[in-house]
């Protein structure tokens, strides 16, 4: 920024040309003092010429005017480093090295050297403005919206108003991707945790089943290998081997098989039946042959 006629113009009121050019708030008790002092001198002699002496207040006078003038000349020398400091500094003018290494995509030697840029001149909009798009190659996309942020509350950034805003744009786009990269993998990250949720819980179906299918398949094999006490024969129903031998073959066949034992009962039942029907009718033929014998026939 060359420097003209009207920059000099802020010389004349002190403290005024760093906080114009530089927003300097240490320039702001110089610019008040500045503004009480006039203000008082005016009244003293103008408006209440009462209040202090004509000769206290002409050595006020002349004493205000040796510092103004100081001060003035003070702000025409510093002048052009406030306005442009990289012209006016000493030390080299990195700018051009650091646009380069911007535009090879070495961003740590961009960032190394636009930091000794904004040393120098701590408030350059094309500084700021290349440094921003460091910070969002780099992701650091916070940074460089505080960076954008504070060029946009410059006075010297309505000279960049296009440049500004091309920036802003290509910084919502890096966020929107940015924001679809955390979508994506937080999905991933849900149906990760969902299948392995899954595999978890079908595991604890599984050992569930097996514990429930031990118990039964043991019980099941005992039932099978115990005899049930109905089935198992008792000592005392078994025939003995001495009372076989001695109710013969018949209580052998009983003993061997049930079914011969229950025909044998009843072949015994029905011969016994019979027998006593034919002692029966012997005894009613006795007594009729008694009873026609006693008369006689």
């Amino acid at each position: 920024m060359d420097v003209s006629g009207k920059h000099y113009l802020t010389c004349l009121w002190p403290g005024l040309p760093e906080m114009w050019f530089r927003g300097q708030l240490a320039a702001l008790p110089a610019a008040l003092t500045f503004a009480v002092a006039l203000n008082f001198l005016l009244v003293a002699r103008f408006l209440y010429p009462e209040w202090l002496t004509p000769l206290l207040v002409k050595i006020a006078c002349w004493v205000a005017l040796g510092v103004w003038l100081w001060c003035v000349a003070k702000s025409v020398m510093r002048l052009p480093e406030i306005v442009s400091p990289r012209a006016a500094s000493d030390q080299p003018d990195r700018f051009a090295e650091a646009h380069g290494q911007y535009l090879r995509g070495h961003w740590v030697e961009a960032e190394a050297l636009l930091a000794d840029c904004l040393e120098i001149e701590p408030r350059d909009p094309p500084a700021m403005l290349l440094l921003a798009g460091v910070y969002r190659h780099t992701g650091r996309l916070a940074a460089a919206a505080g960076v954008l942020d504070q060029l946009e509350r410059l006075e010297r950034g309505d000279f960049w108003w296009l440049e500004l805003q091309d920036e802003r744009r290509r910084w919502q786009r890096f966020a929107d991707a940015a924001n679809e990269g955390a979508q994506a993998s937080g999905d991933e990250e849900a149906a990760s945790g969902d299948e392995e949720a899954s595999n978890a819980s079908e595991a604890d179906e599984a050992t569930l089943a097996d514990g429930e299918a031990t118990p039964a398949d043991e019980t099941a094999g005992s039932e099978q290998s115990a005899p049930s006490a109905e089935s198992a024969p008792s000592v005392e129903s078994a025939p003995s081997v001495e009372s076989a031998a001695s109710d013969g073959p018949e209580s052998q066949a009983n003993a061997s098989s049930p079914a011969q034992a229950s025909a044998a009962i009843d072949s015994a039942i029905e011969s016994s039946q019979g027998e006593a029907t034919d002692r029966a009718f012997a005894a009613d033929m006795a007594a009729d042959w008694s009873e026609l014998g006693e008369r006689g026939v």
